[in-house]
């Protein structure tokens, strides 16, 4: 198989910018694939009951599964390892695991393959599900990250007007446009910050 490997690292902050010249195929599709993705409702809820918080959430499973979908049509496989993990104790959330993981997407037509750092934390007490928690995190954030694929509130569009629809719509667009331009001139200096959410 074919292997080109390029990393995201962190510049300044939380700013990530692409060091290496990756194979033009492979962002062509994800391209293709990100144009595809649509918005996740959050319909997980967090009860509040061990911490009193309550909040809706997007659940993995249902950004895995648009994920699925887009990468898949377009031909392209993504699977994840984990290559490290660091932990600490607390009282209060028993125990806080940081898992350091590599995502490697592959393009099943020509073998091409890009290789993506990422994090994820998980707390659990006693503990025994904190690993499971990371691992969870790390994907579903990459996965939406990767595709930039938005978490809404459900039902939130439903209130908007035709007019703020095509607002929004046409804001993303430029965004996607401007985010292809900077992919195409991975050594750029970026005119603003990317926030990545760990």
């Amino acid at each position: 198989m074919k292997r080109r490997q390029g990393h995201l690292r962190p510049a300044r902050g939380r700013e990530l910018r692409l060091v290496d010249a990756e194979p033009q195929g492979l962002w062509r599709k994800l391209d293709a694939a990100r144009n595809a993705a649509k918005a996740i409702e959050k319909h997980g809820k967090h009860k509040g009951h061990e911490d009193g918080e309550k909040f809706d959430y997007a659940r993995i499973e249902d950004v895995v599964t648009e994920a699925r979908s887009v990468l898949s049509e377009q031909g392209l496989l993504i699977t994840p390892a984990v290559i490290g993990d660091h932990r600490s104790w607390s009282e209060t959330y028993g125990l806080v695991l940081k898992v350091e993981m590599e995502f490697m997407m592959v393009d099943a037509q020509t073998g091409e393959s890009i290789t993506l750092p990422w994090i994820g934390y998980g707390q659990a007490k006693p503990g025994d599900k904190a690993i499971g928690t990371a691992i969870s995190s790390a994907k579903k954030y990459f996965l939406a990250s990767l595709l930039e694929i938005p978490f809404v509130d459900r039902d939130a569009e439903d209130d908007q007007t035709p007019k703020e629809r095509a607002d929004a719509a046409r804001e993303a667009a430029r965004i996607r446009q401007a985010q292809d331009r900077a992919a195409e001139q991975p050594d750029a200096k970026p005119k603003h910050d990317a926030a990545v959410a760990a």
